[in-house]
């Protein structure tokens, strides 16, 4: 039944068109013959039909290779391909230069300044970048030089990525006890992550600790674990990581420790008879709450006290008043979207309605980019339509299976995140806002094991088909995009800064050692004309954009070069 249940859903694989239908024909004939035979042998087992001696022969040798088959556990041949998968993509994480705008823009420059790997005077940013560099939150980018200082290679500064994925594994498979090859494959099977997991974005680690920080206040809340030093422990650590890796993680981070918050102050009144006794707890708490509170809220609370404005340089308007800034947010989304109410649009772009575009190398990207920023489908999709869809049938199945305090909690919780996500700046832009898909993920994957857990009985829902299930669909991930996200193909920074297609090779040469130079006009790539990278000559770059009225004045006298 199994082989014939594969069967069927391999076709449907070739119907929608996610594989190749040709590709797919044999393994189907093979899968489905071995079913009919497997089905045929068990009903000559069961209706105890007389056998001749050279029959029994082949269903003794049938038996045989069907007891070795199950033997050979399918959990155990998940919790391999995961392994193999994982391991493959530290390879490319440790071996493979970056690839995509935004790291080259500010991520990797930015750790390379902090660190000191390469000066100011051998790198300026654009005046719009120095600013960020200024105000926005940099605790990724000092990960991402540590690694490039320890292993002194900029290919390095993909491991942040990489290792806050398996850091949300082991969360998972050790505190809340979901196997290993379940945690995996469900989280490999979301484009958005399985891209972002050797790369130098820094989206995916602050959403990480965003998700550890969503799911420890469901524990919490479920009763599941108490606030004790651990729980509080895991709590601020991924609250500070994740406030000081993105702006856009601040407003969620604030919310979900009001949460926290609230069931602290219930538990400590409950905890005590005494009013007296309940005061002093209750003090206590506030205090470390509050000192526990300016860690968390660094980054912000410094742009307060420096620049009048806690997002600075971003444009902020409290009340009609405009605050200090630099650069306006972000308005290039295209008019067919924008018109579009806030969950719609945002709906839109989970279920990748109309987010695809040929002009893309593979159909997800890790910003969902390669068109013009004012295009509709720029930006839109990530985490695979139709895993979405399984899971949100999955999860109101789990809850309708076994409706307790458990799952009334968990469908809070994706209600709150589902009404609240939409509401953030650039929503639909769904690299931004990760956490809702993992959460998700892995709430289903919690509820699961924690059905068969109390039914056994449960046949069909369970971890391991929900894991087989997930391989399929990361298997389909993996094959649309030609494996380009999950094999390394050993392409070094060496072999980035030779390419003719980012860099003008012409203009290169034409730098003179000792030379100071301003750049125009090559956005995201001048940080690559860096004398670090050319080692033959010391020379100064400084980068502008192709602002005509005033790049000239911003280079201050250097050799223009565009």
């Amino acid at each position: 039944m199994s082989c014939l249940a594969i069967t069927l859903m391999l076709g449907i694989v070739g119907y929608f068109g996610y594989l190749p239908a040709n590709s797919l024909r044999t393994v189907r004939i093979c899968l489905g013959l071995s079913g009919i035979f497997l089905l045929g042998f068990n009903y000559v087992k069961t209706t105890n039909l007389k056998l001749n001696n050279r029959l029994k022969i082949v269903y003794q040798l049938t038996n045989k290779a069907i007891s070795i088959l199950s033997f050979v556990k399918v959990t155990t041949v998940l919790t391999i391909l995961s392994a193999l998968v994982l391991t493959s993509i530290f390879l490319i994480s440790f071996f493979d230069a970056n690839y995509g705008g935004d790291a080259f823009m500010y991520h990797i420059p930015f750790a390379a300044r902090i660190w000191g790997i390469i000066s100011p005077e051998q790198f300026t940013f654009e005046k719009n970048i120095e600013h960020r560099l200024l105000g926005f939150p940099l605790l990724a980018n000092w990960f991402q030089g540590l690694f490039w200082t320890v292993f002194q290679r900029p290919e390095a500064t993909n491991l942040l990525c990489y290792f806050s994925l398996l850091s949300f594994i082991a969360y998972l498979k050790f505190y809340v006890k979901i196997p290993f090859y379940l945690a995996s494959v469900s989280l490999l099977a979301i484009p958005m992550v399985h891209m972002h997991a050797a790369r130098s974005y820094i989206d995916l680690p602050g959403n990480v600790f965003v998700s550890i920080l969503i799911l420890t206040t469901y524990f919490l809340y479920i009763n599941k674990v108490q606030f004790n030093l651990q729980t509080s422990f895991i709590i601020f650590i991924s609250a500070a990581m994740a406030a000081n890796m993105k702006f856009q993680l601040i407003p969620i981070v604030f919310l979900i420790l009001c949460f926290v918050l609230l069931k602290i102050i219930l538990q400590s009144w409950k905890a005590y008879a005494n009013d007296q006794d309940r005061l002093i707890k209750l003090s206590k708490t506030l205090l470390l709450c509050c000192l526990a509170s300016i860690i968390i809220f660094l980054t912000p609370i410094k742009n307060i006290v420096l620049y009048a404005n806690p997002f600075y340089p971003v444009k902020v308007e409290i009340a009609g008043i405009v605050l200090n800034h630099n650069e306006a947010a972000p308005s290039f989304m295209h008019e067919n979207i924008k018109k579009l109410p806030r969950h719609l649009r945002w709906g839109k772009s989970v279920l990748e309605i109309d987010a695809f575009d040929s002009r893309r190398p593979w159909p997800w990207t890790l910003g969902m980019d390669f068109i013009s920023w004012d295009e509709e489908r720029f930006g839109m999709g990530g985490y695979f339509g139709g895993y979405v869809i399984f899971n949100l049938l999955l999860f109101i199945y789990l809850c309708w299976r076994n409706f307790d305090i458990e799952s009334k909690i968990a469908a809070t919780v994706m209600a709150l995140m589902t009404l609240f996500t939409p509401l953030l700046p650039q929503a639909y832009e769904l690299r931004y806002y990760m956490y809702w898909m993992i959460v998700f993920v892995s709430l289903n994957c919690y509820l699961t094991c924690r059905l068969i857990q109390q039914k056994p009985s449960q046949k069909f829902i369970n971890p391991r088909n929900l894991g087989l299930v997930a391989t399929v669909f990361m298997i389909i991930f993996i094959t649309k995009t030609r494996y380009f996200y999950t094999i390394p193909e050993f392409a070094s920074f060496d072999k980035q800064v030779q390419r003719t297609d980012i860099i003008d090779q012409d203009m290169l040469g034409s730098i003179k050692a000792g030379e100071k130079v301003c750049i125009i006009g090559k956005a995201p790539h001048p940080f690559l004309y860096t004398s670090y990278f050319h080692p033959s000559r010391e020379y100064s770059v400084m980068a502008e954009f192709n602002l005509p009225d005033v790049f000239e004045e911003r280079c201050e006298g250097r050799r223009i070069l565009q």
